[in-house]
């Protein structure tokens, strides 16, 4: 294939982070993180002891006649997330007949619903057990499962709330209607419930006081509750002055269209004759700021003549606007649901780009409910949702080394998303200049 047909490019920012070494198969080897004699009796007494507290945290969770299951968290050994030894553990958790494991948290915590005290039976008489060294020695603690609450501000009232997934329809729609009637129950009011994915909803409620605040993070299905606030979004883009003749579409050929969930698009002359005329808008105009919309269909539009390549397998395309984000901040579950309205009233469009960022850097060790919400759409919707992983000054100073032989990005931004999931059918992009059409 022509090397104009492959303009993929490989960007890198953290290479020290890529440290461990590729899962391999087959080797008898024993592991190195496995404790014996005196190290391992220690280790699994502590264990044992944490199997006791939890038998104790359980009987007062049963006390409480709750509805939803308890979970315990139980923590790898750093040197024992390899899947092999997950699968020792998983095994372990599951060992009483139900699939109970129900997701990770971080690459270190595996939560697993506590269908019954057989689990816990199984795990102290496994630990005690010399031919168990592997297992005892992949485990660094066992525990139930508390909320992730971020502490309470006395002067913001504006809170998003998660439930835990446990991986069971009837129980996801249990622990909706369970929560909706605890917070009517103690006067929190719910503002919005977004569906991020088929079994992720996220809430964002009021609470005015921290009384209600400690009663709220006492449901017994609540994974997370953290502040919300409207996202502060960059447009940050370099302008140049430069001119490019307009291109047209050939009568008679057929061209792929480009849904832009952006600010919207203005007819400006370079881009009316490839803008398709309905769009997608949740906004009156009077809330629309078209330029970073603009901005990014120009690129989408004429990246050869403003980069200076000749690495576009196409002429052109249609481009279709999607007013997704106004000239004001807006929460992140807005975002989501203008988005997944966008595509889903759509069909016919299967190439969407979404070029916004904001400062935050990605999490190293978990996906965001916003990527989870992204992919979910792609699934549901079969599109394809091309994310870019950034926008700054220094990537446009670097690529005007055209002879450098690798590229690597310090940038104050990053993936929106916050790392999206790395399905096959999620592309990230990095745009090689800044070099935009004037609105």
């Amino acid at each position: 294939m022509s090397e104009k047909y492959l303009p993929i490019k490989i960007f890198e920012k953290r290479k020290v982070y890529d440290d461990r070494s590729t899962e391999g198969g087959g080797d008898s080897k024993e592991p190195s993180f496995v404790l014996h004699g005196a190290a391992l009796q220690s280790h699994a007494k502590m264990l044992a002891d944490d199997l006791v507290e939890v038998r104790s945290q359980l009987k007062e969770e049963i006390k409480k006649k709750r509805e939803l299951p308890v979970i315990i968290a139980t923590t790898l050994n750093d040197s024992a997330i390899a899947k092999t030894h997950r699968g020792r553990v998983v095994g372990m958790l599951s060992s009483d007949g139900h699939d109970n494991v129900i997701g990770v948290f971080g690459d270190r915590q595996i939560l697993s619903v506590l269908s019954s005290e057989t689990v816990l039976d199984n795990l102290e008489d496994t630990i005690q057990r010399e031919e168990a060294a592997i297992l005892t020695s992949s485990l660094n603690g066992i525990e139930v499962f508390h909320p992730i609450v971020e502490a309470y501000e006395e002067d913001h009232i504006e809170y998003r709330a998660r439930l835990i997934d446990y991986n069971d329809f009837d129980q996801n729609n249990l622990a909706r209607m369970r929560f909706e009637s605890y917070c009517r129950d103690i006067g929190v009011q719910i503002k919005k419930k977004i569906r991020f994915t088929a079994d992720l909803y996220i809430y964002r409620v009021t609470i005015d006081s921290l009384e209600k605040y400690r009663q709220f993070e006492d449901f017994e299905g609540l994974y997370s509750t953290e502040k919300t606030t409207p996202l502060s979004v960059s447009f940050d883009a370099v302008s140049d002055e430069m001119i490019v003749p307009t291109s047209y579409p050939e009568e008679g050929t057929d061209y792929q269209t480009v849904g832009v969930l952006d600010t919207g698009i203005a007819p400006i002359g370079h881009l009316s004759p490839w803008l398709l005329e309905n769009e997608y808008t949740g906004y009156p105009e009077e809330y629309a700021d078209r330029s970073h919309g603009t901005a990014v269909a120009s690129i989408i539009e004429y990246s050869d003549d403003l980069n200076g390549t000749d690495i576009c397998s196409t002429d052109g395309v249609n481009l279709f606007s999607a007013l997704v984000y106004p000239n004001q901040d807006i929460y992140p579950e807005d975002l989501v649901l203008n988005i997944r309205e966008a595509v889903e009233r759509n069909p016919q469009i299967k190439i969407w780009n979404m070029s916004l960022g904001e400062k935050d850097e990605c999490d190293l060790d978990s996906f965001s409910e916003f990527g989870m919400a992204l992919d979910n759409i792609q699934d549901e919707n079969n599109v394809l949702i091309v994310k870019s992983a950034g926008n700054c000054r220094i990537l446009k100073e670097t690529c005007q080394n055209r002879e450098s032989a690798s590229l690597r990005i310090r940038s104050e931004r990053l993936l929106w998303a916050r790392l999206l999931p790395r399905k096959k059918n999620l592309i990230t992009l990095m745009p090689i200049c800044h070099r935009l059409l004037h609105v």
